[in-house]
């Protein structure tokens, strides 16, 4: 099964002056585990009943051994864990 989900860059210089983006530009990156009907967009802002809604957590892990076990321990605890999405970055020297 295929998912598609909108984040932001993972770096970007500052935006929107400095301040948290809006609420309506955080409703348009997140994502909805089903489908709007008419448009098949999984984007689907307030559309996208509450229970519906994704998750979406960013790690970023510098040499942490240990990340996968953060990793499983999110989709272990969370109550939906089909809603969770995670990302991480995982930055490890080669050699090492």
């Amino acid at each position: 099964e295929s998912v598609t989900l909108a984040v932001p860059r993972f770096w970007s210089p500052p935006i929107h002056n400095n301040e948290l983006m809006t609420r309506d530009q955080a409703m348009s990156i997140g994502s909805c585990i089903t489908p709007d009907p008419k448009t098949g967009s999984l984007a689907r802002g307030d559309n996208c009943p509450p229970s519906e809604r994704t998750i979406f957590v960013a790690i970023a892990s510098y040499r942490d051994w240990q990340c996968r076990y953060t990793v499983e321990s999110i989709f272990n605890r969370a109550k939906n864990p089909d809603r969770v999405r995670v990302a991480v970055v995982d930055q490890i020297v080669v050699e090492e």
